[in-house]
């Protein structure tokens, strides 16, 4: 097939991408900093040459700073829940890599890192890898509300505040039984721990599902089979790829 460039989809430190099934907008995060959230509406549903990018915004919050840094002005707690609209974004080539600046200046919300992103149950779990007032993490829950004229919803959905619990994470997937399963990045921040696979179920609890006891490298691209009985990951510096069997409880 003949390779087109998608340049509709902007410039900028693009890291996953996840499409809504229902309406084929993608959703795509941005891994830096000062990031922002990202959606494409495409003017034909699969055509993504043709269409417009828009940025998040807090509803009643313009250029809310969402990363929980220390002295941030108006900190939200876990659990949260925020409404969200968007705005179309211009110049989205940006020559000048400056894309995520304007968007902020113009509205949009800030994000720490925006990286895993996984569509499950009608709604976008999105990590934001150094997030937080300890920059141990952020995950954020994106609910479309599948018609443009509503508002759509966003919670902090975790927060990890203890060391032991979830650090960095980084790529995501939801597991066939529900709950979701992140990978930990620990390369930057906290990069003298052990990188986890660790699953978080649907009343917020975290609990480890593998650790990386060779190296430090960070484990990505987790997924299940088809049955759901062997989860998929890679150890992105050592070059391997792990399948990790079962059984699995739900």
């Amino acid at each position: 097939q003949e390779a087109v460039p998608l340049k509709k989809l902007g410039r900028f430190r693009h890291e996953a991408v996840a499409v809504d099934p229902e309406t084929g907008i993608l959703y795509i995060t941005e891994d830096t900093s000062d990031g922002l959230l990202y959606r494409f509406v495409p003017n034909e549903k699969q055509d993504f040459t043709r269409g417009k990018l828009q940025a998040l915004v807090i509803v009643g919050n313009k250029s809310a700073d969402l990363r929980n840094y220390p002295g941030t002005k108006t900190p939200i707690a876990e659990g949260e829940e925020m409404k969200a609209t968007w705005i179309t974004m211009r110049d989205v080539e940006a020559p000048e890599n400056d894309l995520r600046l304007r968007g902020f200046k113009s509205g949009a919300a800030r994000f720490a890192r925006g990286e895993g992103i996984q569509f499950t149950d009608g709604a976008f779990f999105i990590c934001c890898t150094d997030g937080g007032p300890g920059k141990q993490g952020q995950i954020f829950k994106l609910t479309p509300s599948g018609a443009a004229s509503q508002d759509d919803k966003l919670e902090l959905y975790l927060e990890p505040s203890e060391s032991d619990l979830l650090t960095n994470g980084d790529n995501l997937c939801a597991a066939p039984w529900g709950d979701l399963v992140i990978c930990e990045d620990l390369i930057f921040e906290h990069k003298e721990k052990t990188p986890h696979i660790r699953g978080i179920n649907k009343d917020g609890q975290i609990y480890d599902i593998a650790r990386n006891a060779m190296n430090k490298s960070e484990f990505a691209g987790s997924c299940f089979s088809p049955d759901g009985s062997v989860l998929f990951v890679n150890m992105q510096m050592s070059g391997l790829t792990l399948a990790i069997r079962g059984p699995w409880q739900a």
